[in-house]
């Protein structure tokens, strides 16, 4: 009897241990591809399991960190089959910042029995990693951190600014090109003016209907400046004798410029008429100060150029 009681538990033992096999073939292993590394360092961590295809495995949940050990990466659950054997594997890279040597816990695995409803775990082994700091030597004097090294500059780190350069030249180029040479010639002035009016006491007259009707301050500036470059031309031309009404502001101050009345006041013209342009021309917007600065001083040229006629008048009346 008793040694048929023996004979009936190791056929029991043996018939667990067989069903056991079929189950799990080997116990989870957890590896790495070195240790004893630099803080910071990444260590390659491979967790892998052997099981038989029919076993529904559950794989453990990796967490972010374990301890003071970081989980930098977790790859995908990659399945290797061989000799109808299925072979789990998942790689972990893991680092730590601190030194000093870690323990990693052993990873549990939940898998099905065939004819059992509840799942059994299985656990893998622990593993210890060791992370040191660089060794400083504090015999030696402490050097300073190396500056950082000069690389020669290329051509693509400054491209973009060479051609954002080129277009804004061009730009200008083109803005001058056409305030240069196509832009309109000022037409003569609507109104009509009776010859017989000296051309200062018309000036001055029109000149103060303008300062009345107030066009700047109520924001019709373009207008503003229209009315007294008409204004002024008209007087060059009666006064001066050219065709200041037909030019443009660079022929009338070249012919200003070579004669001799009006010269004295070719400052005081060339602001007012550049100012006029870039009005009417550039859309440019002066400031108060000069909107009325303008007028002023064409009050100025008017009773310049007048007295000056009027003195060479006299002189010549003298000399005859």
């Amino acid at each position: 009897m008793k040694n048929t009681f023996k004979i009936s538990l190791l056929l029991i033992i043996f018939c667990c241990v067989k069903l056991q096999s079929q189950d799990i073939i080997a116990i989870p292993k957890l590896t790495i591809d070195t240790n004893n590394v630099l803080i910071g360092d990444r260590i390659k961590l491979l967790l892998e399991i052997e099981c038989n295809k029919k076993i529904n495995l559950v794989f453990p949940a990796i967490p972010d960190s374990i301890g003071a050990v970081e989980i930098l990466e977790k790859s995908p659950i990659d399945t290797v089959i061989e000799n109808n054997k299925y072979c789990f594997l998942q790689k972990l890279e893991i680092s730590s910042f601190d030194s000093g040597s870690y323990t990693i816990p052993p990873f549990v695995f939940m898998y099905e029995k065939p004819g059992f409803n509840s799942l059994f775990p299985v656990a893998s082994d622990s593993i210890v990693l060791h992370f040191r700091t660089v060794e400083v030597d504090t015999s030696k004097a402490i050097k300073d951190i190396k500056e950082p090294l000069e690389e020669p500059i290329t051509l693509d780190e400054y491209i973009g600014y060479i051609i954002t350069a080129i277009v804004i030249l061009l730009i200008f180029l083109a803005a001058w090109y056409y305030l240069k040479k196509y832009k309109r010639r000022p037409a003569k002035p609507k109104y009509k003016y009776d010859p017989k009016i000296p051309a200062d006491v018309f000036a001055r007259s029109e000149l103060e209907k303008l300062e009345k009707e107030k066009l700047w301050q109520s924001g019709f500036v373009k207008q503003y400046y229209t009315r007294l470059t008409d204004i002024l031309r008209l007087y060059l031309e009666r006064q001066l004798g050219f065709s200041a009404l037909e030019m443009t502001t660079d022929e009338i101050l070249n012919a200003i410029e070579s004669g001799v009345t009006a010269r004295n006041n070719i400052g005081l013209i060339e602001f007012i008429l550049r100012t006029a342009d870039l009005v009417k021309f550039a859309k440019s917007i002066p400031l108060p100060d000069e909107n009325s600065r303008c007028l002023s001083d064409a009050f100025q040229i008017v009773e310049n150029i007048a007295n000056e006629l009027k003195t060479q008048q006299e002189e010549n009346e003298k000399g005859d």
